[in-house]
């Protein structure tokens, strides 16, 4: 598979601060969290215009079927739900016992039900060593349970296609875990899907064909991770001539073959065209 470079990189938009979290809608439209608490939506034509204004600092995003947004947010400590019409609501905090810290990232699988990490105090590399990760399981209805606890600075999420397994970035040990979902619900096996990926992982987006991207913030390499473990680089803005500080990937486009950034310290969104198709999201699949 061919290798990109900068020369593929196109910005698309810039001036939106802190852009993290990012979802792509059927219609094109892109939705983007950023540190002044907006989710900034950049338009068919391109312009960049605020959406709607979040009560923290808005992290990762979520679709579901009928375009609604579930959106992380860090500093409220829980998951809130925009509605199409800019309706803003909190959807979980709490599974009752025990309250979301940190929400960081979040994704549906595909009977609808909503995985959201929770970075937790490891997010402080002074406390890497403090296993107080976890990811929550919120159902259709805003039923709240946790999935799994004792992880290291939980981030991004990605689920595959057809498969009970859920991935999770723990950023600061750079690696990627593959979480088993048994039959029941309930937590399986445990292993290291990914390692070495230097450094400071982020977000993570699976292809069609089952390879999985994985960005990293501090070295602004987009690795490429076959489903046989080999791993390779798919980009490298060494310079960081494009990407600055890499967070988040998403596929949008017609046929899901432009693969689109958010640049957490470079306040932009990249797009990269003509890229192998991404594997297709539950609000891509109604």
């Amino acid at each position: 598979m061919k290798k990109y470079t900068i020369a593929d990189i196109e910005n698309i938009a810039t001036d939106i601060p802190g852009a993290e979290g990012i979802a792509i809608a059927n219609d094109g439209r892109i939705f983007i969290g950023a540190e002044d608490g907006w989710i900034h939506l950049i338009s068919l034509d391109g312009n960049v215009t605020q959406y709607v204004k979040l009560p923290g600092r808005p992290l990762g995003i979520a679709m579901d079927r009928q375009e609604n947004l579930y959106v992380c947010d860090w500093e409220a400590h829980g998951v809130y739900k925009v509605t199409p019409n800019r309706e803003v609501s909190l959807f979980a905090d709490s599974d009752g016992t025990h309250k979301i810290q940190f929400p960081n990232f979040c994704v549906f699988d595909e009977q609808g039900n909503l995985y959201v990490s929770d970075t937790g105090t490891a997010r402080w590399r002074a406390q890497i060593n403090n296993p107080d990760g976890k990811i929550f399981r919120i159902s259709p209805t805003g039923q709240c349970e946790m999935f799994a606890n004792g992880l290291y600075q939980t981030n991004g999420l990605a689920m595959r296609s057809g498969e009970s397994a859920l991935y999770v970035i723990q950023t600061l040990p750079n690696n990627v875990l593959r979480l088993e979902i048994k039959l029941d619900g309930k937590l399986g096996k445990v292993s290291v899907y990914a390692r070495y990926l230097e450094s400071v992982p982020d977000g993570m987006a699976f292809m069609e064909n089952g390879d999985l991207l994985v960005v990293t913030g501090l070295r602004e390499i987009i690795y490429r991770v076959q489903p046989n473990g080999r791993m390779d680089v798919f980009l490298e803005d060494a310079n960081a001539e494009k990407l600055v500080a890499p967070a988040n990937p998403a596929f949008g486009g017609p046929n899901l073959d432009e693969l689109y950034i958010t640049n957490l310290i470079g306040n932009s969104v990249s797009k990269i065209s003509g890229v192998p198709g991404g594997q297709k999201l539950y609000h891509q699949t109604k």
